[in-house]
């Protein structure tokens, strides 16, 4: 029984991943899709600096008043949008920190693009042994521990 699936590369590991697509291409889409969360981080900067003016307004218009049933409104009005400046810092710190994470894997992905220009990146075959110094050793121990020829207490 065979399964037909498609292999979509995640982007959290993709400069680890075999050779799904090709590194420039990856560096390319990586670059944009930075660029895309920075636009979308300055988006809620904008709109945190614009409730932070709208409380301020409020607050001062809530001291200015006499009227019991506006200063209420507006302490409603000050409570929801004090929700919604929260809910966008924390929209905030996650965006900066996936910021952050594909800024490094950016530079992965980079660094892996300047080792193949330059021919210094070997290429892996799928082999088990990946390519590490002393993976043969590991092999032939493994397969000795598997048929349990290494074990002297026998």
């Amino acid at each position: 029984m065979s399964r037909n699936t498609t292999h979509v590369p995640s982007q959290a590991s993709s400069s680890t991943q075999p050779n799904t697509i090709p590194t420039a291409q990856r560096l390319d889409a990586e670059a944009w899709a930075i660029h895309d969360l920075e636009q979308r981080l300055n988006e809620s900067y904008a709109t945190n600096v614009e409730y932070t003016k709208t409380l301020s307004a409020l607050d001062a218009e809530a001291r200015n008043t006499r009227d019991i049933r506006r200063h209420d409104e507006i302490a409603a009005e000050i409570s929801l949008i004090g929700a919604k400046m929260r809910e966008t810092n924390r929209e905030i710190v996650a965006m900066d920190k996936r910021l952050k994470e594909m800024r490094r894997l950016n530079e992965r992905t980079a660094r892996r693009n300047r080792y193949e220009q330059d021919g210094r990146l070997r290429v892996q075959d799928d082999s088990p042994s990946l390519g590490l110094p002393g993976t043969i050793k590991v092999a032939q121990y493994g397969a000795q521990a598997r048929s349990g020829q290494h074990d002297r207490r026998r």
